[in-house]
């Protein structure tokens, strides 16, 4: 249960920022349509770290993929995420009591 009510997780408080933010951008087809286009206000010369990959909107990549394939992210990112999920259980309960 949320010690503060008035923002009780993904209901009230976020809607704060992603209906503004999508709005901005001219909603979903918006973000889709400009995200490949975005460039950040400051770049490390020499590098192509500020480039937006060619394959930004495929998640699970090909295996020999060298930025993140997908036998890597899915048994790198599954523990990590499973282990983070138990801490925070773990955090939760004391701060509950």
């Amino acid at each position: 249960m949320s010690k503060n009510p008035s923002c009780s997780g993904w209901t009230r408080c976020d809607n704060l920022v992603i209906f503004p933010g999508f709005r901005e951008v001219g909603g979903f087809d918006g973000l889709w349509r400009k995200y490949p286009l975005a460039m950040p206000n400051v770049t490390v010369p020499n590098t192509t770290c500020h480039v937006t990959s060619d394959k930004w909107d495929v998640m699970l990549k090909t295996p020999d993929d060298p930025d993140m394939p997908w036998p890597g992210f899915l048994l790198g990112q599954t523990p990590s995420s499973i282990w983070y999920w138990c801490a925070d259980q773990v955090g939760s309960g004391f701060l509950m009591f």
